[in-house]
């Protein structure tokens, strides 16, 4: 069995769009930090972390809130989190419902390890009086972060249809085609900008949502999963066919400033037998 290392994109620099072809998966992605953030040596605010392994594409991408202390940290700390449970391929996933409540329970959880992780955060030296208590009061609230994470198997003899599993929390974008057709509103009206995960409180707004179905359905032969975040809305109701020349396009123009918010993006296609 081949093994090959979680790929986790880059905070600190750019990466323009690229593709690979891997097993029954092609996928592309790309990262770019705001213009705000190129111009002060920032962090990225974003963060993007994938796995391909035998059949399975497991990935999170995660939206750290800017307004909440250092978003970053929640957003790599819930990303490194979410695609290593994911690719332990839990047992929750066979049920939407165990799912919900697996991943609510994770995401408490966690916030014992990201409260430590944030009471730690080393601040800027030095730094003017006034900043240094902003940010001790927003260290008080915590670090947050929006999420888009799931895992697509294909078809094997346990799973002779394949399973798609996704859950999220936040508006961030995630679209879904079947043969071409576009079928994301089988997600629901469930993007919301109010809802996230904290390192003090864990999921905020409503619990996470979930979907889990077979990768593959009759009659459709493939499949094309998208998600990006907020600083990519440019592509919100394009097709699959114009997204990777809209993506392109997007981080050329910022490509000495930079966008105007991080962007980030994952597309994954799998083609049926």
């Amino acid at each position: 069995m081949s093994v090959t290392p979680f790929h986790k994109v880059s905070q600190v620099w750019e990466t323009p769009l690229q593709s690979k072809h891997d097993g029954p998966f092609e996928y592309w992605h790309a990262y770019s930090r705001s213009a705000d953030s190129r111009a002060s040596g920032d962090t990225g605010q974003d963060y993007l972390t994938f796995h391909v392994n035998d059949g399975r594409f497991v990935f999170a991408l995660c939206d750290g809130v800017s307004q909440s202390f250092y978003g970053d940290l929640a957003a790599r700390l819930l990303g490194d989190m979410l695609v290593n449970w994911l690719a332990a391929d839990p047992a929750c996933a066979s049920t939407s419902e165990a799912f919900a409540l697996e991943l609510a329970d994770r995401l408490r959880g966690l916030t014992v390890d990201a409260t430590g992780l944030v009471y730690d955060q080393p601040l800027p030296d030095p730094i003017p009086e006034m900043l240094r208590g902003v940010l001790e009061q927003k260290r008080a609230m915590g670090s947050e972060s929006t999420f888009i994470c799931g895992r697509i198997d294909v078809p094997e003899t346990n799973l002779p249809d394949g399973r798609l599993a996704l859950a999220w929390m936040g508006d961030s974008r995630l679209r879904l085609w079947r043969s071409g057709q576009e079928r994301t509103e089988d997600l629901g009206e469930t993007f919301h900008t109010h809802e996230r995960w904290s390192t003090r409180q864990g999921p905020v707004g409503e619990a996470p949502h979930v979907f889990i179905g077979p990768l593959l359905e009759v009659g459709l032969t493939n499949l094309t999963l998208m998600a990006y975040s907020d600083g990519l809305d440019v592509l919100d109701g394009s097709s699959p066919v114009l997204v990777h020349g809209l993506v392109e396009k997007t981080l050329a123009l910022g490509r000495e400033t930079g966008p105007t918010d991080d962007a980030s993006f994952l597309e994954v296609q799998v083609a049926g037998p």
